[in-house]
C-alpha cells in the first residue's frame, strides 16, 4: 500500500497484512476511503484484525481515525460523510462486506456482531431512560428477550463489567453514576450479544489514571474470554503501548506507518510517528520547573474549604450526603502553576466550581488578589470573576456556536468593562495573535476549527479581561499529544509573558509534570499531599498518591507501574 511503512521484526522482517499472525481475519478493512463532500477525509486504508487481536489506530486530530471508525460501523452517514470506496467485511466463515450492505441489513449486525464504545457516555447514554432499560433494550432487540429476563441479563452483564450493586445501578439514571461506572455501562451495553468486533474510540480518554487502567485491565479480560477483535482508537502512545498487538498510524488519512507494538515504540520508521513518539509526555522525563519565588499575599488563598452535596429525603426516601470537598487549603501565586491531580470522583472539578463559586461552598473563605471572594453579592462577584477565568475540558460545550469568533473571545471584556465597537474588534485581533491563531479567524464560527484551536479560542477568551488567575479544568485531555502540546506550550508562554497564575487539573500526570511547579493531591474530598513537583512524584509521601504513579501507564510496552523514582516506604494511612 502506498505510503506505509512495516517495521521490521527482531526475528525477521516485517509482518504485514499479508503475512497475518493468524488464518483468517475477523475484521478486514480494503482500501477504505470516506469523503465529507468533496473531502475525502480517508484514503486507500486497509487494516486487517484477528480474533483475540487488538489494532491500535492513533494519530492527531483531523487524521481519520473515527472518521474510519462511523465507517466501519456504518455510522459515517449520519455524520454527513460517505464510503467513497473500499471493502469493509465483517466476519470469518461467511463474510459481509458493510460497505455494501442496506442500513436496515447494518442494523441487524451493529450492537450484535459489532459494537463500538464512544469516547464520552454522557452523550451516547440517554439521560432519561434508567441504565436497565437500555442494556435491555439492546438485548429484547438482537437476542429477542422478554423484558423480564432482559433486565436478568442486563444485569449480569453489569456483574460481568465489575459494577458494584448492579441490581441498585438497573435503576440509575446516567447521571447518578461516575465517570467510571458510566464507561463500565458502556461497555457492558457494547458486549451484551457477544460481538465478534468491538471498536473502542477514546474509551479512556476521560478518565483518571486508576480508572483508566481498571477499564484497560477489564477490556483485555473480556477480550481473552470472547476472544473478540479490537480495534482501539485513542491519541495516548501510553494506552497503545499496555493493550495493542499492532499498531496503524494515520495522518491526513492517510496510513503513514503499521507495526507491531513494539516495533513501532522501539524502531519508529516514519518522520510522523518519530515525531508522535517525541510528543509524548513521559513521566520522569520532563524539564522541571524551577519553584516560583511566593508573593507575599499569594494571588489566590483558599482556606478550610468545604462542600457536601445531600440526595434524597421526602416522605419515604432516605437523605445521603456526600462530602465532596473536605477542609482544602491552599495558596497560589502569581506566575504559579499548582497542578491538581486525584481520581474521578475525587472533587477536583468540584473544588475548581466551588473556587470560582459556580457551586457556593459551605464553609470555608477563598482570597483573590487580597480581597475576600467568597460572601460577595451577585454584582461584585460578576466583577470580581474578572480577575479568576476558568477554561473547560470540552471547548465546543463552553463556546457559543451561533457567534463568531471576534465576539465569542472578547464577550467577557464586553460583560466586565462594557468594550465596544472599533476598541472590541482590535481586542480580537490581539487575543487571536497571543493564541497563535490567523486574524481572519475572527470571522468564523466555532464549529470550523479544530479541537485544539477551539481550546486556543477558550485561552484567548479567559484572557480578555487580565484574569490574574485561569482555572484550567481538564484543558488538554481529549486533545492528542501534538494538539496537547502545542496548548500546553501556549499557556507556559502566556504565564512567562504575563505572570498568570494556573490551577491545572488533569488527570494526566505526565502533563502535570510538564507543566507545573507544585503538585496537589486529591483523595476523598481531601488534599493528602502537596509540595514541589519533583519531591511529590520523585519521593511521594502519601500510599495513595504512589497507588496513582504505579497506574499511569507509561509509553513503553509493558511500563505500567515503573514510574516512581525512590519512593518513601513507611505509607500514611489514606484519607
Amino acid at each position: 500500500m502506498p505510503g506505509i511503512t512495516h517495521a521490521p521484526t527482531a526475528d525477521g522482517p516485517a509482518r504485514g497484512p499479508a503475512d497475518p499472525p493468524f488464518e483468517t481475519p475477523v475484521l478486514s478493512v480494503k482500501t477504505l476511503s470516506v469523503a465529507f463532500g468533496s473531502h475525502l477525509a480517508v484514503r486507500d486504508l486497509s487494516f486487517d484484525i484477528h480474533a483475540g487481536e487488538t489494532l491500535a489506530l492513533v494519530g492527531e486530530s483531523g487524521s481519520g481515525k473515527s472518521a474510519t471508525a462511523l465507517s466501519v460501523m456504518r455510522l459515517i452517514e449520519r455524520e454527513g460523510g460517505r464510503i467513497a470506496g473500499g471493502q469493509i467485511r465483517l466476519g470469518r466463515a461467511a463474510p459481509v462486506d458493510l460497505a455494501g450492505l442496506a442500513d436496515r441489513q447494518v442494523q441487524a449486525l451493529r450492537g450484535n456482531r459489532i459494537s463500538m464504545i464512544f469516547q464520552e457516555p454522557m452523550t451516547s447514554l440517554n439521560p432519561v431512560m434508567r441504565i436497565g432499560e437500555q442494556l435491555a433494550e439492546v438485548l429484547r432487540r438482537h437476542q429477542g428477550l422478554s423484558r423480564v429476563m432482559a433486565l436478568a441479563a442486563a444485569e449480569e452483564a453489569l456483574d460481568q463489567v465489575r459494577i458494584p450493586d448492579p441490581a441498585r445501578r438497573l435503576r440509575q439514571y446516567p447521571h447518578e453514576l461516575s465517570g467510571g461506572l458510566r464507561q463500565r455501562v458502556m461497555i457492558a451495553m457494547a458486549l451484551a450479544c457477544r460481538p465478534e468486533v468491538l471498536i473502542a474510540d477514546e474509551p479512556t480518554t476521560a478518565l483518571d489514571v486508576t480508572t483508566q487502567a481498571e477499564v484497560l485491565k477489564l477490556l483485555k479480560g473480556l477480550q481473552a474470554r470472547l476472544g473478540m477483535a479490537v480495534l482501539f482508537i485513542t491519541h495516548d502512545m501510553g494506552v497503545v503501548a499496555e493493550i495493542a498487538d499492532r499498531v496503524c498510524v494515520m495522518r491526513h488519512g492517510v496510513t503513514e506507518e503499521q507495526a507491531r507494538v513494539g516495533d513501532l515504540f522501539s524502531r519508529p520508521r516514519s518522520d510522523y510517528a518519530r515525531a508522535l513518539m517525541a510528543a509524548t509526555p513521559r513521566l520522569g522525563q520532563a524539564a522541571l520547573r524551577p519553584p516560583v519565588a511566593p508573593a507575599s499575599p499569594a494571588v489566590l488563598q483558599v482556606r478550610d474549604l468545604n462542600k457536601a452535596f445531600h440526595q434524597g429525603g421526602g416522605l419515604a426516601g432516605r437523605r445521603s450526603t456526600t462530602q465532596a470537598v473536605r477542609d482544602v487549603s491552599f495558596d497560589l501565586h502569581a506566575g504559579e502553576t499548582l497542578g491538581l491531580v486525584g481520581e474521578s470522583g475525587c472533587g477536583k472539578s468540584t473544588l475548581s466550581r466551588a473556587v470560582m463559586r459556580l457551586v457556593e461552598p459551605d464553609s470555608g473563605s477563598v482570597l483573590l488578589a487580597g480581597k475576600p471572594f467568597t460572601g460577595l453579592g451577585e454584582a461584585a462577584l460578576r466583577q470580581a470573576r474578572g480577575d479568576l477565568q476558568m477554561v473547560f475540558q470540552d471547548p465546543f460545550a463552553s463556546l457559543n456556536p451561533r457567534m463568531k469568533v471576534a465576539d465569542l473571545v472578547t464577550e467577557p471584556a464586553y460583560l466586565h468593562d462594557g468594550i465596544t465597537g472599533p476598541a472590541r474588534r482590535a481586542l480580537a485581533g490581539a487575543l487571536l495573535d497571543k493564541v497563535a491563531l490567523p486574524a481572519d479567524a475572527a470571522d468564523r464560527y466555532v464549529h470550523q476549527f479544530s479541537g485544539g484551536q477551539r481550546q486556543r479560542l477558550c485561552i484567548a477568551r479567559a484572557l480578555s479581561v487580565s484574569p490574574k488567575v485561569i482555572i484550567a479544568d481538564e484543558a488538554v485531555s481529549a486533545l492528542d499529544v501534538s494538539t496537547a502540546a502545542r496548548v500546553i506550550r501556549l499557556m507556559q508562554d502566556i504565564q512567562d509573558e504575563l505572570g498568570v497564575a494556573f490551577l491545572f487539573i488533569s488527570h494526566d500526570i505526565a502533563v502535570v509534570e510538564r507543566v507545573s511547579h507544585r503538585i496537589a493531591v486529591m483523595y476523598r474530598g481531601e488534599i493528602v499531599e502537596i509540595g514541589p513537583t519533583d519531591e511529590v512524584l520523585r519521593r511521594p509521601r502519601h500510599e495513595y498518591t504512589r497507588r496513582l504513579l504505579a497506574a499511569v501507564p507509561a509509553p513503553l510496552p509493558g511500563g505500567r507501574g515503573a514510574l516512581v523514582q525512590d519512593p518513601v516506604r513507611d505509607p500514611v494511612p489514606a484519607g
